[in-house]
């Protein structure tokens, strides 16, 4: 069984929360905690979809 009912979802998430994190860049600092917090969440977005790529 394959990670793609998984992957699917993941990247729609991954999507929303980029673009909820460029709009925000351009509303608050880069350095706050609002900012980080979004960039945080894509970052363990994209490990999650890393480790579900490499594991089929």
């Amino acid at each position: 069984m394959t990670n793609e009912h998984l992957i699917h979802p993941l990247t729609r998430s991954i999507e929303n929360v980029r673009m909820e994190l460029n709009d925000s860049v351009s509303v608050y600092s880069l350095n706050s905690e609002y900012v980080l917090e979004l960039s945080q969440k894509l970052d363990s977005l994209l490990n999650q979809y890393e480790n579900l790529s490499n594991n089929p």
